[in-house]
């Protein structure tokens, strides 16, 4: 293994950090802003002397913008390094969420500004004109297609659908974004006549297409596939955590290629008859070493179910190392860390990596069940021997409403009792997401600024 990174703390590694995601942001507004310019600097807006022309022009800016941001999405899903290092992916995929809505409205705009536009220079009404350019124009066909998909893509979105989907099912819808921006591209670059105008257009938008489709194609396909098989991942060993929790033991070759630190997730494929085709977000549950990975998984009545009876031996295939739910977050000497649930398996293995000297970590267990709570006795041992303070708060959410506090303290009174040194520490919270949204108030409650609240979404 690598030897240990000297720990770096202070405002400066904040600033840093924050100059990082401020740049990432800058690009994704140049590059909307950029294809908007050159459509105003190609006279877009000039010669609108009647309806249809003003419905082509808006036709081609929606179009041009619109498309722009579903690049911009696809790369923010596309699981990239160099994304992942800056805002990790929970961030990067509520970014995507937040283009979703005005990507969708731009190329809905679109197609509905081209159909009656075309609808009108034509003569015919916008049914008599759909018709034609389905079965007339094969790229027409395909552009309709994407636009077919895109709305089923969208309606999988909505929280009162996606609560009804199990994950293997909605995993597979959004899949078709890919097939989105694959039928839309032959008009793209066959009827948009901003795309080709010149040399210069065409450039920046094979540029853009190219540049996502690669780094989709190496780190979403490639890369995990060659850094799985050479290092010939397996199952080695399987162990009982819990009632309803299992470890799995990945063993290989040379497993820091994968660059691995605690906190961080892997996409998980097992490639047995049942779950080869899903891929499912599992944290590290222990301090990565070069021969073994080890993920604690809890069974939450989707496709986890069936791993808790993997058999050892069956081969695996890793995406990842995925997030910043890492010691490289930290930027304070004092660090609090809270796990609730099957949100403990990264806070086990921070506890076990994280710098300091006796005294710098302290650490809150919130569980159901004392006697039946995953990784609690090595959250133990690990306390002991670093010399970290352990709290373990069981049993279930106190009926006064609150998550920790039992009595007529407030959440925030019992936490900064217990921690008195909290409002000055990076505090790390992973858990279910409505306690983990409780947990965040309080500290908020206690002063605790946002850029020391570290948490890691896996929610979809």
């Amino acid at each position: 293994m690598k030897s240990a990174e000297p720990l770096v703390l202070g405002p400066k590694k904040l600033l840093r950090r924050q100059r990082r995601v401020e740049l990432l942001q800058s690009l994704g507004y140049v590059t909307v802003v950029a294809t908007l310019a050159m459509f105003l600097l190609d006279g877009g807006l000039a010669n609108l002397s009647d309806l249809p022309s003003w419905l082509d022009a808006l036709s081609r800016a929606t179009s041009l913008v619109g498309n722009a941001l579903l690049i911009l999405m696809l790369l923010l899903t596309a699981r990239v390094p160099w994304i992942d290092r800056i805002v990790g992916q929970d961030r990067a995929t509520e970014a995507h969420k937040q283009l979703g809505k005005p990507a969708f409205y731009l190329i809905l705009g679109h197609f509905a500004f081209s159909l009656t536009s075309w609808a009108i220079s034509d003569g015919r009404n916008v049914l008599a004109e759909l018709w034609w350019m389905v079965t007339s124009v094969t790229d027409l066909l395909t552009a309709t297609l994407s636009i077919l998909l895109m709305v089923l893509v969208v309606l999988s979105s909505f929280r009162f659908v996606r609560s009804r989907l199990n994950y293997e099912s909605w995993f597979i819808t959004h899949l078709l974004s890919y097939a989105v921006v694959g039928f839309s591209i032959p008009h793209i670059f066959s009827m948009g006549s901003d795309v080709v105008a010149s040399i210069w257009h065409l450039a920046f938008w094979t540029f853009l297409y190219l540049f996502a489709g690669l780094n989709i194609l190496v780190f979403r396909l490639l890369l995990p596939i060659w850094n799985s098989a050479t290092s010939s991942l397996r199952v080695v060993m399987v162990k009982r955590e819990s009632s309803d929790s299992i470890s799995i033991y990945i063993g290989g070759r040379k497993l820091n290629k994968f660059g691995a630190h605690a906190g961080q997730f892997f996409q998980v494929r097992f490639l047995t008859k049942d779950l080869w085709f899903q891929a499912h977000p599992f944290s590290i549950s222990s301090k990565p070493t070069d021969k073994v990975l080890r993920f604690t998984i809890g069974d939450r009545g989707d496709g986890s179910s069936l791993m808790q009876k993997v058999p050892v031996g069956t081969r695996v295939l890793l995406e990842g190392p995925y997030g910043v739910f890492t010691q490289h977050s930290r930027t304070r000497r004092n660090v609090l860390l809270i796990g609730a649930g099957i949100g403990i398996p990264p806070i086990r293995a921070l506890a076990e990596e994280l710098a300091g000297t006796p005294g710098d970590v302290s650490i809150l267990y919130r569980t159901r069940d004392e006697e039946d709570s995953a990784l609690l006795t090595e959250l133990r041992d690990i306390s002991r021997r670093r010399g970290h303070r352990l709290l373990v708060a069981s049993g279930s959410r106190p009926a006064n409403g609150n998550w920790l506090s039992r009595t007529a303290l407030s959440d925030a009174q019992t936490l900064s009792g217990h921690f008195p040194h909290v409002a000055s520490s990076d505090v790390y919270v992973c858990g279910p997401q409505p306690l983990t949204e409780a947990i965040e108030k309080t500290l908020r409650e206690l002063g605790v600024a946002e850029d020391h609240i570290h948490t890691e979404e896996y929610a979809w």
